[in-house]
């Protein structure tokens, strides 16, 4: 587990260095979630925030993923959006927006 996070509901996520995001849910129940079974982009995991809504952003080597509270995904990579490719660090601002670190 290489990025931990603490959600609003206070569940566990945990990103990884090329096994995608874990997720300890309220029952206790770890979910894992990669490029095989979700819209996750890649399995290489380099940040992680909170959306403040219930749902979380995630960093990867090709792109940014969110997923809100409903478990729904968007994805964003350098085919549908600005990003050159790998998103290094997330910050939020105090306006609600989400800054993002690229490689690139």
């Amino acid at each position: 587990m290489d990025y931990l996070l603490l959600d609003e509901s206070e569940e566990l996520w945990a990103g990884t260095y090329s096994h995608g995001l874990a997720h300890l849910n309220s029952q206790g129940h770890w979910e894992m979630f990669d490029e095989e079974n979700s819209y996750l982009p890649d399995n290489y995991i380099h940040s992680l925030i909170s959306d403040g809504l219930g749902g979380i952003w995630v960093g990867t080597s090709i792109g940014l993923a969110q997923r809100n509270f409903q478990g729904n995904w968007k994805v964003f990579k350098s085919e549908n959006t600005a990003l050159p490719g790998g998103v290094n660090t997330l910050v939020s601002d105090s306006s609600g927006g989400l800054w993002v670190g690229t490689g690139g």
